[in-house]
């Protein structure tokens, strides 16, 4: 039996998934402590996937990182120096005597098979819509099988698929913490690609799919399944989502790599995205000031900014920070 978690999006799934756990969960022990896990495989789905801002007070996720955690993948950068400004707890993952992640999903999506995988499936999927050998990998069994690396890829491949105009896509999973890994950063990471891949075919964004083999959530979260908290939609907070593309593909990942290499300089930025929503973004959590977050385009993530920054700001007034 197969465990199916369906919603718009990761506001609906999250809540969701935590009552699946609640109901059919069992505790297990893992390498990394006790976890409330399913016996089954878990398939998540998520309608409206660019619907990918959570909007939960409880959850007290970092968009920051989430948001700039895309840029960096989609750069194609292994480097730990550059996402550890946005999640310290990043380095931790990282070797320590290069600095770089050894399974980071953007470096296998671009480099590490000595392909660019997405633009490689990019131009198959506009080449034929029908096909179905459209596939992206990140599991190497010359790398990853029987390594003992901190960081070894948990999602392993995905495929997509053209239905009626659209593009969907199943992202294949070993392994995936609920709150941190698979409706955390995994929904916003793979979202993004998914949106950036059917621009560059020429689609619509269909269904995102997330199997994964083992579903779980760790015990510092477990406050999470006794008592799942419900989100607010998008439509309660008055937001919409805005797309992260309106230039060619390759562009826009140009774009994206001159931005991780120097964010200072922002001239050179083809895609209006840049401009109007990575940069305010980025200035606002380098000066952890919200009013460049007013000049944010996407008001799903400038919402979740905002709101982030009043959390540091009232930890750091109870001496809590």
């Amino acid at each position: 039996m197969i465990h199916q978690i369906s919603g718009r999006n990761v506001n609906e799934t999250f809540h969701e998934a935590l009552w699946k756990l609640k109901v059919d969960g069992h505790i297990e022990n893992s390498r990394n402590g006790r976890v409330i896990t399913l016996t089954q495989p878990a398939l998540i789905c998520n309608t409206q996937p660019m619907e990918r801002v959570m909007f939960c007070p409880e959850r007290k996720e970092n968009p920051f990182f989430h948001f700039m955690e895309c840029l960096w993948m989609m750069a194609g950068s292994n480097e730990a120096d550059w996402i550890a400004e946005f999640n310290p707890r990043m380095a931790q993952y990282a070797d320590g005597g290069t600095g770089q992640f050894h399974g980071a999903y953007g470096y296998r999506w671009r480099h590490h098979f000595s392909v660019d995988q997405v633009l490689e499936t990019t131009a198959l999927l506009k080449a034929d819509p029908t096909t179905r050998r459209a596939v992206i990998d990140m599991w190497s069994p010359k790398d990853d099988l029987g390594t003992n690396a901190a960081d070894i890829p948990c999602n392993t491949q995905i495929y997509f698929r053209v239905v009626e105009g659209r593009l969907s896509m199943t992202v294949l999973n070993r392994s995936n913490d609920l709150v941190w890994g698979a409706l955390g950063s995994n929904i916003v990471h793979f979202s993004f690609l998914q949106e950036l891949i059917a621009h560059g075919a020429g689609l619509q964004v269909g269904t995102l799919w997330q199997f994964t083999n083992n579903l779980h959530v760790y015990e510092r979260h477990w406050k999470f399944v006794e008592q799942p908290p419900r989100c607010s939609s998008y439509r309660q907070q008055g937001v919409s989502p805005t797309p992260i593309i309106s230039t060619k593909l390759s562009g826009w990942l140009r774009d994206c790599e001159k931005f991780i290499a120097k964010p200072e300089e922002t001239s050179s930025l083809a895609d209006p995205f840049f401009a109007t929503v990575a940069y305010p973004i980025l200035h606002s959590w380098k000066y952890k000031d919200p009013k460049y977050l007013e000049l944010c385009a996407a008001k799903d993530w400038g919402l979740a900014c905002t709101r982030y920054l009043e959390r540091l700001r009232a930890a750091e007034h109870t001496g809590l920070a």
